[in-house]
């Protein structure tokens, strides 16, 4: 039994009721109404405080309107306040309206104006943080954004709703998922993927920014665009464990652990303990996701976002528990501080309301004003970077220009084609749809797969269809819309089907997988009771078999034979290995040619910040190569220039040759080392005999240097 009446009821309440209740409120004598007052008296000379120390400041610049809106606000705050104190009687069109408001929405009156508060206090946030890498007023930016999501989040929080303590078993199980996910992610991060790609690298180098105190502005944009709040808190294991791919890599991680975490319990919540639990199982052990979850960039956050904003959306909804819809918009606003297709979530779920609404009206009359309260949580959350894409559009646009095919790609490839655009959409559409169980995945991950291999892919189609025999049923149109919105964002998108593109949906489908292994299984045991206990048997001994198998095809199978980066990514994680074990006055001249650069691949820098490096451009006898300012040299050849290693050799003799070999055999660089140093005791300088060293197990011959 509820005590408290439904948002519902009181929405529908008789005016005479509203009447009843507002003059029954004594505004003279009720404490917690005091209370308000000086809340609202407080707050009034705080934002008034703040807006003219704002407006003072020289980085405020041509933002000075900002500065004027918290001075109103907080005029205005201060007039109310005491306009309330004067007015002793709910006859006050002012207070009648803020009652009505508080009854609608279910409100007490403190509430109110924590609500109405937060935007403005987001507001001075962003204006305290400012545009640059650095903030303009880091500890009045942070505490005021803090006090912003505290305010909205408690201004909706239903104090009073039944909380059941978490089961032990409940607790056993989620922390056993962690673990298990933990370890298969974790295990060797440093070598699978083979290397540490050029672009973790870059992510590794703007986090590198907040270690070295180039950047603390966690409301604007680092590389690619992307919001840097990631790679603030990319910088956190940066600072502990120092530049190592370990570092970079143990938050994806940690994201993905979690993934599999919300997975179980929003399936266990949605279909029962056993579909959680198999749904679970499969994305821990998942390779697509597997893999994701082993690279330091921001991709696979989005997996967790997806997962908890639109499970803690379903669960407010299905249990009419409005904590869940502030909980689901807190993490929508946070979402967005990540990778960008989380902004994909600003429409699906608009469009999942509407469609519940046209099916169940009542379902969603009744949770509008908790639903309001929950955008108003999503939008105070993401205003200081909102504000800032707001001034800064084009940083805004840039992830989705780079990927759209919507312009130059779509004109070329009409020409290319000669197919309508009509055509190309549908092509690329069946093609984003094919990835899931036909079409191998592109780009960022080539398994040589599709997303999913044969047998999950039967129970992924399992669960799709029967739960399209339910389609009245918000289950079915939440993860039908998930996957619709999902494949039509990669259909429009280039290099379809791009593998990091459906990071997104993998927890949807692990759900599908797992509750079409469920559902058939229940199936099969109304069919033959007497072998309940067989039946329960294989599905368990199935879904263990999918995970190890996947767990093997990622590890003994793609991992070996991947190509992960291209070569010129392996030639920078290679040569970095090495590197970050030589003295820091080792100077490295770099005969790259036109395939790559010293600095071109950015994990070269991040491991080996140590060691400074010249490109060596021309040929070696030409006057305009920079020379080499002291006398401890490495040269790095990559094949097609050893040519001019002889060159090298009559400039500097006596050095040391040695090739880092490929898997293949086939050599990806020659390293000369020269030293004019003394060398170490024991070492013989051999002028003229052939020397062998061993790389990677294999011999390397050179004439002359020291053995």
């Amino acid at each position: 039994m509820v005590e408290n009446p439904s948002n519902q009821e009181l929405f529908t309440a008789s005016s005479s009721d509203t009447e009843s209740q507002l003059s029954e409120f004594d505004y003279a004598n009720n404490e917690p109404n005091r209370l308000v007052l000086l809340l609202m008296v407080l707050a009034g000379f705080t934002l008034v405080g703040l807006s003219i120390w704002l407006y003072q400041q020289e980085w405020v610049q041509n933002l000075q309107w900002a500065t004027w809106v918290g001075l109103i606000s907080g005029l205005v705050l201060f007039l109310l306040s005491i306009h309330r104190m004067e007015t002793t009687s709910s006859s006050s069109r002012l207070n009648h309206s803020l009652e009505t408001l508080k009854v609608w929405l279910d409100l007490k009156s403190w509430q109110v104006f924590c609500l109405f508060i937060s935007p403005v206090f987001g507001l001075i946030a962003w204006l305290a943080a400012g545009t640059g890498k650095q903030m303009n007023s880091p500890v009045v930016a942070i505490f005021i954004w803090v006090l912003a999501v505290g305010c909205v989040t408690l201004s909706g929080w239903k104090f009073k709703e039944n909380r059941k303590p978490i089961p032990l078993r409940l607790a056993f199980i989620t922390a056993s998922l962690f673990l298990l996910a933990f370890l298969i992610r974790g295990v060797y991060i440093n070598n699978i993927p083979i290397v540490l790609t050029g672009d973790e690298g870059s992510a590794g180098l703007s986090a590198l920014e907040f270690v070295n105190g180039d950047a603390n502005n966690i409301f604007q944009v680092g590389w690619f665009s992307f919001p840097s709040l990631y790679f603030f808190i990319q910088s956190i294991p940066i600072s502990m464990l120092g530049q190592t791919i370990l570092a970079l890599r143990i938050l994806s991680v940690i994201a993905g652990s979690l993934t599999v975490v919300a997975v179980y319990l929003l399936g266990r919540s949605m279909f029962g303990e056993r579909a959680g639990l198999f749904s679970a199982i499969f994305l821990a052990a998942f390779h697509f996701h597997n893999h994701f979850s082993r690279i330091g960039l921001n991709n696979i956050w989005d997996s967790l976002w997806f997962i908890v904003v639109l499970g803690l959306l379903w669960s407010g909804v299905h249990y009419e528990n409005r904590r869940f819809l502030i909980l689901s918009g807190l993490a929508l606003g946070f979402s967005q501080y990540f990778y960008v297709s989380a902004r994909l979530l600003f429409l699906l779920i608009p469009s999942w309301l509407v469609v519940v609404g046209l099916i169940n009206p009542h379902q969603i009359r009744q949770h509008l004003g908790s639903i309001l309260l929950m955008g108003a949580a999503a939008l105070v959350t993401v205003m200081p970077l909102a504000l800032y894409y707001l001034g800064s559009p084009d940083e805004f646009l840039a992830p989705m220009r780079r990927a759209s095919i919507l312009g130059s790609w779509m004109v070329n490839e009409t020409a290319i084609t000669g197919q309508s655009q009509f055509q190309i959409l549908l092509n690329q559409f069946w093609t984003s749809m094919l990835a899931y169980a036909h079409q191998p995945l592109r780009a960022w991950y080539t398994p040589g797969v599709p997303l999913l291999r044969p047998l999950p892919a039967a129970l992924f189609f399992f669960g799709l269809v029967l739960l399209l025999s339910k389609l009245r049923d918000n289950r079915t149109t939440l993860l039908g819309m998930w996957l619709i919105f999902l494949t039509i964002m990669v259909g429009l998108s280039e290099s379809t089907p791009a593998a990091q593109r459906y990071v997104a949906v993998s927890p949807a489908v692990a759900l599908l997988v797992g509750y079409g292994l469920a559902e058939s299984a229940r199936h099969l045991i109304k069919l033959w009771p007497q072998g309940m206990r067989l039946v329960n048997l294989l599905a368990i001994g199935i879904i263990i078999f999918i995970g190890i198998d996947d767990v093997r095809y990622y590890v003994f199978d793609y991992t070996p034979r991947s190509n992960f980066g291209g070569e010129n990514t392996l030639v920078a994680h290679q040569l970095a290995d090495y590197l970050k074990t030589q003295p820091d006055d080792l100077e490295v001249l770099f005969f790259g040619g036109s395939r790559m650069g010293y600095n071109s691949i950015p994990s070269l820098r991040f491991l080996a910040p140590h060691i400074e490096g010249i490109d060596i451009n021309h040929p070696w006898s030409s006057p305009d190569n920079p020379l080499p300012s002291g006398n401890n040299l490495l040269f790095v050849l990559l094949p097609e220039r050893f040519a001019e290693l002889e060159g090298i050799q009559s400039s500097y003799p006596g050095g040391f040759l040695t090739a880092e070999i490929k898997a293949d055999g086939k050599t990806l660089y020659w390293l000369y080392k020269y030293s004019s140093k003394a060398l170490p005791l024991g070492e013989t300088y051999l002028p003229s005999t052939t020397n062998i060293h061993m790389l990677n197990g294999v011999k390397i011959s050179s004439k002359g240097g020291y053995y």
